[in-house]
């Protein structure tokens, strides 16, 4: 589907119009229209929206885990589950070919509704008890259809509840006080855990952790890379976040780990798990399959 031109249409003059005369011009597309528009070709995706739509509905996804762990012991805390997509020859779309599109045309609830539903189903039948860390979008943290299934999902799958863990974008959260607000007490009524994503990136709020009520942090990459090259400003940061975090019972979680340094620079700060392919690169997990009862 080629671009629609954005050369400026010429306006006939008002006195040459038919009475019946409609103007039909589409309006110039944005940004982020443009974008998803070249996604979608490069895809050949005629119709984004129901192709997206028939792939959660068919379940045309695969979830990948990278391990978190416990550096302390060496032992496998849980994975952090991630999304691909399968197309046509067995071939994979990273999340950066259809998250675009799905957040978009406001479908990223539905998405990570089936997320939720296979990690839980995962969780439930898993003989180990596995963490699952999963991803919400900004989009689902408002949807009151998603956070209105979570006691559902914690019925349908009891085994799973204290397996699974949220992950909330830090930025998402200051952004959107008041529904994460509503989230999180959906979420612990239900039982399940939090974790607050990317955190550090930016200005710390020490009194965000209270409002999320998480359970972990997971520490932004971008200060755990600076902490592996030695600047003072990310130790020091890390010492702070580490200290507060312990007082108040949650346990950060160190992202993008990528040496036996940086771990060992982890454990003298005291942080305890840690996440990267120095552990391993992300895996497929298989969903089990559940016979259909008549």
């Amino acid at each position: 589907m080629p671009l629609r031109p954005q050369s400026v249409a010429r306006v006939p003059n008002a006195n040459s119009l038919p009475n019946d005369y409609t103007d039909t011009t589409s309006p110039p597309m944005n940004e982020q229209e443009q974008y998803v528009e070249l996604i979608a070709d490069e895809l050949g995706w005629d119709n984004p929206r129901a192709r997206l739509a028939e792939a959660i509905e068919s379940g045309s996804f695969s979830l990948y885990g990278q391990e978190i762990v416990d550096i302390r012991n060496n032992t496998r805390l849980g994975f952090e589950v991630l999304v691909r997509m399968r197309e046509e020859e067995n071939l994979l779309l990273p999340p950066g070919a259809f998250i675009p599109i799905l957040e978009h045309f406001s479908m990223m609830p539905a998405l990570d509704q089936w997320v939720v539903d296979s990690a839980a189903l995962i969780a439930n039948v898993e003989p180990k008890a596995t963490m699952y860390f999963v991803n919400v979008s900004a989009q689902t943290l408002t949807d009151r259809g998603f956070i209105g299934q979570l006691g559902q999902v914690a019925a349908r799958f009891p085994s799973a509840v204290k397996l699974l863990c949220f992950e909330i974008d830090e930025h998402d959260a200051r952004a959107l006080h008041d529904e994460t607000g509503q989230f999180v007490s959906a979420v612990k009524a239900a039982g399940f855990r939090l974790a607050l994503d990317h955190f550090g990136k930016g200005r710390v709020s020490f009194e965000l952790l209270k409002q999320v009520h998480a359970d972990y942090v997971k520490l932004d990459s971008g200060l755990v890379l600076a902490m592996g090259r030695g600047d003072a400003v990310a130790v020091a940061k890390l010492r702070a976040i580490h200290r507060v975090c312990r007082s108040i019972g949650i346990a950060p979680i160190a992202q993008c780990v990528e040496s036996d340094e940086v771990c060992k620079r982890l454990a003298q700060l005291g942080i305890d798990y840690a996440q990267g392919y120095h552990f391993s690169a992300p895996a497929p997990i298989e969903i089990p399959v559940v016979p259909n009862v008549a």
